[in-house]
């Protein structure tokens, strides 16, 4: 990945860090789907899940600069297979694309369609909270799920947007590292629209990373 190295980072690796961080099940897409080539990178992401199939499963991944029927067949395409559980759609790396302008509309109508959740993230530059709350109004069958939950934009804002906005969800990977943050989101917006997640970093040449998994996260964790 441009940002960052990632270590032993083929299948075989990450089932073996999940292994030692008492993971269950990962939910991924492929650095390839969503910068240079999602085509291919959805394809690794559904190899991964072949090669193990009761611990990986996948978001599949389209990019706004091709045109919308490719779009929706490559969807129709991932979606066929039973490991693909979502749609990430990472704006920064399409060019900055607007998260609500016509090149994503046909995975947005085709999340519509069938209830499928989609991953995507604010950032600091990138699309505002107001973006996420018209694509919230516009496909309510569709969840949205903001990813580090969108704390850039502050903890009034986000409350404001999720508390308005049924269908929107927070992922609390890499939420700012602020200290106390999840329990202020579980008392001003309420657990059930906080989804239970955990950012780690592995050190250079592998070892052991501690997260916390406990009983009451259930029939498996789930990392993206």
């Amino acid at each position: 990945f441009r940002n960052f190295h990632i270590p032993h980072c083929d299948a075989p690796g990450l089932v073996a860090v999940m292994d030692r961080s008492g993971i269950d099940v990962t939910v991924l897409s492929a650095h390839a789907a969503i910068s240079s080539d999602y085509r291919r990178g959805n394809d690794e992401s559904l190899a991964a899940a072949d090669q193990f199939p009761s611990r990986l499963l996948v978001y599949a991944v389209v990019n706004p600069n091709y045109c919308q029927q490719q779009m929706a067949a490559e969807l129709t395409r991932c979606f066929a297979h039973p490991a693909v559980r979502g749609i990430k759609l990472h704006p920064e790396l399409h060019g900055d694309y607007p998260l609500d302008s016509p090149g994503y509309e046909a995975a947005w109508e085709f999340a519509a369609e069938h209830g499928i959740p989609v991953l995507s993230h604010t950032y600091f530059a990138g699309d505002p909270l107001t973006t996420f709350a018209r694509l919230a109004e516009r496909y309510p069958e569709a969840t949205l799920l903001v990813g580090h939950a969108g704390l850039d934009h502050g903890l009034d804002a986000i409350r404001r947007l999720v508390q308005d906005h049924p269908n929107v969800m927070l992922d609390l990977c890499g939420t700012l590292v602020q200290v106390g943050v999840v329990e202020v989101l579980a008392k001003i917006i309420g657990a059930d629209r906080l989804l239970k997640t955990v950012t780690a970093s592995i050190p250079a040449g592998g070892g052991t990373v501690d997260i916390p998994v406990a009983d009451d996260w259930g029939a498996g964790a789930y990392v993206t």
